[in-house]
Order: C-alpha cells, then structure tokens, then sequence
C-alpha cells in the first residue's frame, strides 16, 4: 500500500514540475509572457511546495504503562520506541516515515531552562530571595552547588511525598542530573536540533525518551524510520505521554497535539481496566468535540487472563464503561506485545522467546487477538487512506489539473490567433480586451468584497475573543478569577509538618499545591472550551466567506461561459472542464489552519509571584520569630496560631499577585489568539478563495499586447513564436492527460489507497 501511495506521489510530483517547466518555457516566449503566467507560476510553485508538507497525525494515548509504546512498535514492526519509559517524560515522540533511520532531537537553549528553572524556584526553601531566584543559571556552578544542596536539604524533610511538590522537585532533580552529560552538546547553545543518524547513533534517542534527566532538555522528540505497517511519509503517528501524569503541563502538551490530530487512538490495560484517569481525559475529548475520531484498543496482558471467557468478560465490562463516557466505542482487543513478538519473532531473545511460544500455546486468544488487530488496521486504513486521498493528493491534482487546462488553452489560442489572417487576429483580440476588462472588474469587485467581508469578519472575531478572553471582564476570565477567589485550603493539617519542615518548606508547598491547582483548573475546565470555541470561530469563518463566495460563483460562471465562447469562436477546443467544480471551501480547510496558540504555556508565575514582601514574611521574620516560639515550651499554642496566621497571609498575598498576573497572562493569549490564529485564519481563507475563483478566467485575465504586437511583425518572427506554441501546446496536452491519469486513479482507488 505506501507503495502505491508513495508512487502516486512520485508521478504527482514529476507532473507538477513538468507543469512549472511549461509555464517557464510560456514565460520565455518573445512577447507573450503575461501575468496570467506569472500567476500560474506562483500557484503552482506553491502546489509543488505543499505536496511534501501535508501531514496526517494520529495520537496515541493513554494512562501510564497501559502500553502505548509498545502500541506503537507494533504498527511499525520494529522495537524503535522505548517500552516502559518513565513516569516523568516531558515530551512527545513524533514518528515518520523515511529511508533511513533518523533521531531530530529538539533541544531547549539554556534561556529555557534557566527560565523553567526559576518559575519551579518561586519561592522555593532554602533560597536567599527573588534575587537568588530571577539570577539562577544551571552553568553556574554555584548556582547548580545551592540548588543541590537546597534538594538534599529538602528531601531529608517531612514534605517529600506530597505529589504537587514531588513533581518540581523532580523537575528540578532531573535538571541537575542530566546537566553534564547535556553541556557537551553544542545544540543546546543556541537551542537548536540534534541529529543521531545511523543504527548505532539513532538507539541514542530512547535515553532521551527514558530518562526523564535527558527528556527535560527536550523541546520535541521526531524520529524517522523506514516504511513499515500502515505508515508512510504524509503519516505521523505520536507516542504521547501517560494521561494520568500528575503534571497538568504534560495534559496541555497533549491537549494541543490533539488539536491537529486526525486521529486518536487512546490504549487501556486489560489489566487494570478502565480507570480514573481515563475517565477523566475522555471526558476532555470528548468536550473538546474529538469523540468521533477516537480509536479504542484494550491492550492484552496475556499473563493476566486465564482464557477467551475471562478476557471478553474485562472487554465486555471496559465497552460497557466506555459507553456511559463517550457514547458507542470502537473496541478492539489484542496484545500488542504479542503482536510486536510476531512481527520480531528471529530477533527475540531467549526469554522473549520462550514468552512467546508459550502464549502461542493459547490457540484461541492468539486467534482472536490476531483478528481483532486485523480489524483495527483495515479501519484506521481506511480513514487515514480517505483523508490522504482527499486532503493531501486529491486538492493537489484539481489545481494542478486547472493549471494544466488552462495552459492548454492559453497555447492553443495564441496559437490559433497567429495562424490566422492579421484582421481576424485583432477582431478576436478586441473581443479578448473586452472580456478582460469585464474580468478585471468583476475580480476587483470580488477582492473588493473579499476584503470588505474580512474586516467585517475580524471585527466579529474580535468581539467574540473579548467577550470570552478579556483580561478582567471576559467569561472565561471570570471563572479563572474565581477559582483562585474561592481556592482554599485548611491550613491546620500543614501544621504538623512545621517541626520537620520549616516554614518556609510549608509556604513552598502551599504556593505549588496552588499553582498546580489552578493549572489543573486551566487544562480541565479552560482548554476544552478554547477548543470548541477556536473551532466554531473557524466555522463561522468559513460560512462567511462562503456565502459572499456563493453569490459570486454566478459571475465566474457566467465569465467561465464567455471564456469557452471565445475559445470556441477561435477555433480552440475547450479542455475537459471536469475541474471546474462548484465553489467548496472544503478544498482547502486543512491547508488554512495556523496551529492555536496554548493556553497555559502563557501562564507565568512571574516577578510579582516573588515578591520581597512574600519573602519577608515567610522566609525572614516569619520563620525568625517562630523559632523563638518554639524556644518556648508553653508556647506551642501561639506558635501554631502564628503560624497560620502567617500561612495565610502569604496565600491571601499570593492570589492577589496571582490575579493581577492572570489580567495579563490573558490579555496575552487573547491578543496572540486574535492576530496569530483567528485572523491568519481569515486572511488565508480569503486568498485562497480569490485563487480558486481566479482560476477559472485566468487565460484571459491580462495584457495581450505582446501577442497584438507579434501580429504586426515579420512573417519570419510570427512563424518562429507560432512553431514554439505548437510545441508547446503539444506539450502542455501531454501533460495534461498525464494529470486526468493519475486524478482517475485517484478518484477510482484502483488499491492505491486500500490497506495491504
């Protein structure tokens, strides 16, 4: 099948450049280059660009050690993802298809680092102040001696445990411990990429993707293998991380992948079933609106199961539980370490080995696993296989093939008007000038609107994003407020740790059990509705633009008639006109969404969250005068009142700071939202909608004076141009022909598109 697919892609490509190199040999004729080439020329130029830069993705989901990795390895046929990488993974591993293989590590530059550093040092213990925080650079090697120190002194305190605080410890542990083996890495200068090539080299990639003190330095992970399964270069399948990681940040970094998925395939255990978590983030999907294209697999534990009647029992209960979340599933059960063990089976050690061959002893759960993955491939064939088709090769081919038309026709008239006599050349021309000048109106009439419908549609936009995102005032600006406004906790219960922790370990710990509360809040409760509320702005967009587009579709028709009149008058036979199809705006959906900015890789806990008052009053005199009261022992009462009595003036403190921060923070993603989404959204949609409604009168869209004046030449020049054009025009129907070839292939499948 990638084959197929790919072949098609070869010939689609080959055909493209011969359409370019027609259009460059039209351009180099004396006296007849014209604009209506020039813009051909850029048209198709950026066809040839685009037929390598569309890509379908399919995420794979699912809790930690449900098996996704090895998911994964399976489709692909070989062991390229590490299994069982860790709990802390910070990153997604992207895959595509290639010749060779390939690791693209994406490393952070020491400005991000240092800068995630410090928002996990805010108000971090053992540190001086906000001055010992905003200066910290990990190439420091003071600054790396403290924080080790500080992470020992920590971890010997009553406060490790708690998972809020667990997880930027772990941050910052693993930071510190990948720091010399990263150093030597001159990609991480500049913060840059970082290629393993090569078999040996390329195994290099699963440390970075296993050891969380690698993966931190990562910004993206991709790796290229050769063709294997259903995968293909216009594929890209991304192994993400466990949804049930207690780091909201690593939800939103999935969250966002989701966003330009074509597919999800979330995994469960059949060894745990379905559980919180999941319901939890299949909850997400399912009101960010992404239900209809998630993929169920039960991951078979085959050590787990005693035979066929225990295992539908689990797979009966996991769809009954999937029900009642996302509505009727698509449930398929099998081992993908089974399937994976099949597809290595010579390359198995002696253990796996033995594994193996034991399972395969089960005839009838290796049966009904080997069914039920079959059944698998063949549906996410045939949906990756349709949106190829018609995403990144079909659209492809219905502008090449207007490209192509329309230089025919543009060849064979200029042909047929030389080979006339000199009177009836120029009565044709004036027809010609005459329609070209109705064209240019009615273009400009059309841009005009275009135009005028965008400014309109921005404005909307505008007050649409105001109303939700305003800083103070919008709705999801209040719900925000309000969260921290009404965050609370009982204070009383961090008493008990103050003897082993300190004071300032126990502002630490509110101040991140805070902080990572309301990042929960944003990625449960904020992301989903920017999600729904980004795509149905983008609908809007196009049914806008639609309707003033419908209204003109009459006027190019009508233009499109007088252009095969004059063709026909001239003795020009019309090409196919089967690309001439009614004006769609589905042609081009895709192609016209810049990514959506996220949420909450805007939210910073800056300078203010430091401030010296905050410090003062839990670091200096707070802790100071506490540890006098402790000195005293018929104290121990007022020292417990001071000391919540100071906890919560640092957390009244820290959610005033948090909000006047958070009127930025928004501010920003709103303003971000507006000019780099929503509006790039509209600007492209309204170019592309002037293209594809150019295209239709484009042969005679501008100046012939060079073919008026080649008319008037000598009979020798006139001669040479008209021996060129009907070359050409051979040419440019040869080409043509190759373009409906491939477009019938296309449209009848004839088992390109069909899974092997």
């Amino acid at each position: 099948m990638q084959q197929g697919v790919n072949k098609i892609k070869d010939e689609i490509a080959v055909v493209t450049g011969d359409v370019l190199h027609s259009i460059e040999t039209a351009l180099s004729l004396n006296g007849l280059s014209d604009g209506s080439l020039k813009e051909w020329k850029r048209i198709v130029s950026g066809l040839s660009r685009g037929l390598h830069e569309g890509v379908l993705k399919v995420a794979v989901v699912g809790a930690i050690k449900s098996g996704k990795s090895t998911f994964v390895n399976a489709l692909l046929g070989q062991d390229y993802l590490k299994r069982g990488a860790g709990v802390m993974t910070s990153i997604i591993t992207r895959v595509r298809a290639s010749s060779r293989l390939e690791a693209v590590l994406d490393l952070k530059g020491w400005d991000e680092v240092n800068e995630e550093i410090r928002s996990a040092l805010v108000l971090f213990p053992f540190f001086d102040g906000a001055s010992d925080v905003s200066s910290f650079d990990i190439r420091n090697e003071n600054d790396r001696k403290k924080l080790a120190q500080s992470l020992e002194s920590l971890e010997r305190s009553q406060v490790i445990g708690k998972e809020t605080l667990d997880s930027k410890i772990a941050l910052l542990g693993a930071y510190m411990k990948g720091y010399e083996r990263i150093k030597v890495l001159p990609a991480v200068e500049s913060g840059s990429v970082y290629r393993l090539e090569g078999r040996e080299r390329f195994a290099g990639h699963r440390d970075f993707a296993g050891d969380d003190s690698l993966a931190v330095y990562l910004r993206d992970l991709l790796i290229r293998v050769p063709v294997a399964g259903f995968l293909d270069d216009t594929t890209e399948i991304a192994d993400c991380q466990g949804v049930d990681s207690i780091n909201p940040r690593h939800l939103a970094m999935i969250q966002q992948y989701l966003l330009e998925a074509n597919l999800i395939i979330y995994v469960i255990s059949s060894r745990t079933g379905i559980r919180r978590a999941d319901v939890s983030f299949l909850t997400l999907i399912r009101q960010m609106g992404f239900a209809d294209t998630v993929l169920f697999v039960l991951n078979v534990d085959m050590q787990e199961h005693d035979g066929m009647a225990d295992l539908l029992k689990i797979r009966d209960r996991v769809r009954e539980e999937l029900t009642l979340v996302t509505g009727e599933p698509k449930l398929f059960t099998f081992s993908s370490l089974y399937a994976l063990y099949a597809r290595l089976d010579k390359s198995l050690s002696e253990k796996e080995h033995r594994r193996f061959d034991l399972w395969r002893m089960d005839e009838e759960m290796t049966s009904f696993c080997d069914e039920e993955q079959k059944r698998l491939i063949d549906l996410l064939g045939q949906r990756l296989y349709r949106d190829r088709r018609t995403f990144l090769l079909k659209n492809h081919l219905t502008r090449l093939a207007g490209a192509a038309a329309d230089l025919r026709e543009w060849t064979a008239f200029n042909a047929k008007i030389l080979s006339g006599s000199t009177e009836e050349a120029r009565r044709t021309l004036e027809s010609v000038k005459t329609l070209r000048e109705k064209l240019d109106m009615r273009k400009q009439a059309i841009k005009d609107s275009l135009d005028g419908r965008a400014g309109k549609v921005k404005r909307i936009l505008a007050d649409d994003t105001d109303r939700l995102l305003d800083g103070r005032f919008g709705e999801i600006s209040r719900d925000i407020h309000e969260f921290v406004d009404r965050y609370a906790v009982d204070l009383r219960t961090m008493i008990g740790d103050m003897e082993g922790t300190g004071f300032s370990a126990l502002l630490y710990t509110l101040f991140q059990e805070f902080r990572e509360s309301l990042e929960r809040f944003i990625v449960e409760k904020v992301t989903p509705r920017l999600a729904v509320f980004i795509r149905e702005e983008e609908r809007k967009v196009e049914d806008m633009f639609l309707s003033i587009a419908e209204v003109y579709d009459g006027m190019v028709q009508d233009a499109h008639a007088h252009h095969l009149a004059i063709l026909e008058k001239a003795g020009v036979e019309p090409a196919d006109d089967s690309h001439q199809e009614p004006f769609s705006l589905r042609s081009f959906q895709r192609k016209t969404r810049p990514p959506a900015p996220s949420f909450l890789s805007t939210l910073q806990f800056g300078a203010e969250i430091r401030a010296g008052a905050i410090l003062k009053l839990g670091m200096y005199r707070g802790l100071r005068f506490i540890r006098k009261l402790l000195k005293r022992p018929d104290a121990n009462d007022d020292a417990g009142r001071d000391v919540l009595a100071a906890l919560d003036a640092a957390m009244r403190r820290i959610k005033r700071e948090t909000q006047v921060a958070l009127v930025s923070t928004i501010n920003g993603y709103k303003e971000n939202l507006k000019y780099q989404h929503l509006n790039r959204f509209v600007d492209e949609t309204a170019a592309e909608i002037l293209d594809v409604m150019g295209d239709r009168f484009r042969v005679f869209s501008s100046d012939m004076s060079g073919l008026a004046s080649l008319i008037d030449n000598a009979r020798g020049e006139r001669e040479e141009a008209l021996d060129l054009l009907k070359a050409l025009e051979q040419q440019t129907a040869d080409v043509l022909e190759r373009v409906r070839r491939v477009e019938r292939r296309i449209n009848s499948d004839g088992g390109v598109f069909q899974p092997s």
